[in-house]
């Protein structure tokens, strides 16, 4: 069956015309300049220029997303968790950056606030990063990524890995949480706790030897205590 055409004024993705096909049809809407090459044979020239009409938005160095049609003409920045784990991506691949941390928490619904600082798991070490243009921090961490607990979640740049909740939980469990400046932190645990499965925790802890982690979220919030109110072992 043949395919229905779209408008000419959109893509599918509900980006603006004027880009490639080779970048519009990527799973992820954040490419480097590399990945340009397959539409261009000098790409820096016309990157430039779709960047200056705003179909474009530079997040660093060589690193570009597409901007939804809906913002083409005035300044547009994506979410930070999502342009963090969007650029590694770009680098990386898609099962090379997972969103970890603080930064996966508020994708889960359990930090309301606005964050100034995106923390990304990576295979690479990379120093930290700020998006261009903004006052906005992103900052790898590096990880056995293919170890962590991940699940494709949907932003404005494509489907991208952030650790589950109970992975979630366990990372925000660093020894710091104990002390006063991790409020985030623990009220994170404490929005988290009611949604989190106790056997996928408990088996995470155990296979992550992650035990003390588990422990520590277990005082923050009793409710990741069993059934019978004591630590899993």
């Amino acid at each position: 069956m043949i395919p229905p055409r779209k408008s000419p004024a959109t893509h599918e993705h509900g980006h603006a015309v004027g880009l490639p096909i080779a970048l519009t049809s990527r799973p992820l809407r954040v490419f480097t300049t590399s990945d340009a090459y397959a539409a261009y044979a000098s790409p820096r020239p016309q990157l430039k220029r779709l960047a200056d009409a705003g179909l474009l938005r530079r997040l660093h160095g060589g690193i570009f997303a597409i901007v939804p049609t809906e913002h083409v003409g005035r300044p547009w920045t994506p979410p930070l968790e999502a342009a963090a784990v969007g650029l590694e991506a770009a680098r990386s691949g898609l099962d090379g950056a997972v969103l970890m941390g603080l930064s996966a928490a508020r994708l889960h619904g359990a930090v309301p606030r606005g964050l100034g600082q995106a923390t990304v798991a990576t295979r690479n070490r990379r120093r930290p990063i700020m998006l261009d243009g903004t006052g906005l921090e992103v900052r790898f961490i590096k990880r056995q990524v293919d170890d962590l607990d991940a699940d494709l979640t949907t932003t404005v740049l494509g489907d991208v890995l952030v650790t589950s909740i109970e992975q979630t939980i366990l990372d925000l469990a660093h020894p710091r949480v104990q002390k006063t400046e991790a409020a985030a932190e623990r009220e994170a645990i404490r929005s988290l706790a009611p949604r989190a499965d106790h056997a996928t925790l408990r088996e995470l802890a155990a296979r992550q030897r992650l035990g003390s982690a588990l422990r520590r979220a277990q005082k923050v919030s009793p409710t990741l205590l069993d059934d019978r109110g004591t630590p899993p072992q």
